[in-house]
């Protein structure tokens, strides 16, 4: 009797686990092929917009990565977004360290560039749309689903930012 119950309660946690792992995907794949639209929008509304979709998109995923359980704490500005979980420090020898589950995601977009700031370029320059924005994604190593995580909120990222780089462009013709 004993044996059979062990072997139930196997199955049943196998299978839950199974189900977890596909309704995991599942709600990535959703988040990551969300489609949306800025038309009509005016190019600083376009920016605001795209930070408010990056900030739903992550916070979608709540649930599926730990490194999200405080998102909704997420500093979210007109043209910025910034969230912090577990960080303690950000060495200059060893890098950034954090809690267990920590992360640290950071988008800023500048629009327009103005004319004093063309010297400092960053990473992600459009000078042809006079667009800028700078992106920061880190996480624990050490803890669940890091670089997934790390993977996953870079490419909802790029999808705003091509959305958003896209419409700007479009905006030039």
């Amino acid at each position: 009797m004993k044996v059979v119950i062990t072997y139930i309660f196997l199955i049943l946690i196998l299978g839950l686990t199974s189900v977890e792992c596909s309704n995991r995907e599942t709600v990535i794949k959703q988040v990551l092929n969300k489609k949306s639209t800025l038309t009509s929008l005016s190019p600083g509304k376009a920016v605001e917009e795209t930070i408010k979709m990056i900030y739903q998109d992550i916070k979608a995923l709540n649930g599926v990565f730990p490194q999200l359980a405080e998102i909704e704490l997420a500093n979210v500005g007109l043209n910025s977004f910034r969230y912090e979980y577990g960080f303690i420090d950000d060495g200059k020898m060893k890098g950034p360290s954090f809690e267990k589950n920590g992360c640290g995601v950071y988008v800023e977009i500048e629009y327009p560039i103005y004319p004093d700031n063309l010297t400092q370029l960053k990473s992600y320059d459009y000078p042809d749309i006079n667009l800028r924005f700078w992106r920061l994604v880190r996480a624990d190593p050490n803890s669940d689903y890091t670089k997934e995580f790390n993977s996953t909120v870079n490419e909802i990222i790029s999808n705003r930012m091509n959305t958003l780089i896209q419409h700007l462009k479009d905006g030039k013709k």
